[in-house]
């Protein structure tokens, strides 16, 4: 394991950090400070491909779980977070094989999504060689979905719990499925009937919604395959129950992308949702686009508000600054990630006011580069 501290930067007031994980094996820490987007610090080799960094806060103090995507050998990587938004402590353990996306729920317990292995994990805290696979779900299926190409095999893509802490969710996206299952008290999991989307739409990620002018809850899904977003009605019961309300493309008729496009990443923040689009150079070569969304405070039904670019190539993902001031967006084969405003009143997403090459740019063919940001 290599630490490498880039600058002796110290965050004055207003400054905020972030981290970002390439494809490399490399996991930077980033410092944005008014209108300046600084490198601060690096680990290197503790994974072959570190794919996805989920967050947690105990105690005062932050922790950062790492995902692997890499085959053979995966690795785990758990860091402390310490306040100038280095990764300390590392906690390494052995890991299934090419994991794109996890979660943390329940009282200390891990989920993964593996795409090619068509598979869902869990593991106890903390992840290191100790820490067994707890619940293993591998799928298959008789024969390929609509796009024979991208769906000739389950391929689970996210896990997220829903707002309750109930339920974990997992988008499949060579099924055309969203997969739901019960979390007992013990973390062990217990599978509910899937939600089945449109065939071929390709659900990727989600995220949940709570209106807070009724008892409304939404979840929303972006459909890689599709370049939609559908919205999801959600009934409780001793199983999530999903319903489809709406889809609506990730792209206008002035702006319509092109063949090859692919729609990636989706948040939501208070009363909008954003979903991210990949390969569509809506905004010129190599700039892809990002489309918002309002979304009505007591029904959930969303409403198309703009597309605006993502500055940048293969935006793959996205987040929020917790204040809903800062968006950053880290594209993927341009690897970079740009800070762009955001009108926490209206929702619209405003100019660029920083931009940072981080690790070295991808090859759009191998689906290499940056492949997560957070702001920490």
């Amino acid at each position: 394991m290599k630490y490498q501290i880039v600058s002796l930067l110290v965050n004055g007031a207003g400054a905020a950090n972030l981290l970002a994980a390439h494809s490399s094996g490399s996991v930077f820490s980033l410092s944005f400070d008014k209108d300046t987007l600084t490198q601060t610090g690096v680990v290197s080799g503790d994974q072959a491909g570190p794919s996805w960094i989920t967050l947690s806060s105990n105690n005062g103090g932050k922790k950062a779980y790492i995902a692997d995507s890499s085959g053979e050998n995966a690795v785990s990587a758990t860091y402390d977070v310490d306040t100038n938004g280095q990764l300390k402590n590392a906690v390494l353990g052995k890991s299934p094989t090419g994991v794109v996306h996890s979660a943390l729920y329940g009282n200390g317990f891990f989920a993964g999504a593996r795409y090619d292995g068509g598979s869902v994990f869990t593991q106890r805290l903390p992840l290191d060689d100790n820490s067994p696979v707890l619940d293993s779900f591998v799928y298959t299926m008789s024969s390929p979905g609509p796009n024979a190409d991208r769906q000739q095999s389950p391929h689970p893509h996210a896990t997220f719990v829903d707002p309750t802490g109930q339920f974990l969710l997992v988008p499949d996206l060579g099924a055309d499925l969203i997969r739901i299952f019960r979390i007992e008290t013990s973390g062990k999991l217990t599978e509910c009937p899937a939600a089945a989307t449109q065939g071929g739409e390709g659900p990727r990620h989600g995220a949940f919604w709570k209106s807070t002018s009724s008892e409304t809850t939404g979840l929303y899904v972006v459909n890689e395959l599709g370049n939609s977003i559908t919205h999801w009605s959600v009934n409780y019961g001793q199983c999530l129950e999903l319903a489809s309300v709406q889809t609506l493309s990730s792209y206008t008729a002035e702006k319509p992308g092109k063949a090859g496009t692919k729609a990636a990443e989706i948040q939501v923040k208070d009363n909008f949702v954003y979903v991210s689009n990949r390969g569509d150079e809506s905004f010129g070569a190599q700039q892809d686009s990002i489309a918002s969304y309002s979304i009505d405070p007591t029904t959930g039904e969303m409403k198309f508000m703009e597309l605006t670019s993502a500055h940048g190539y293969m935006p793959r993902t996205f987040d929020i600054h917790p204040d809903g001031h800062l968006m950053a967006i880290a594209g993927q084969t341009s690897s970079n990630v740009a800070i762009v405003e955001r009108d926490t009143a209206t929702g619209k997403l405003g100019k660029l006011v920083a931009n940072l090459e981080v690790g070295a740019v991808g090859d759009v063919n191998k689906g290499d580069g940056l492949n997560a940001v957070v702001w920490v």
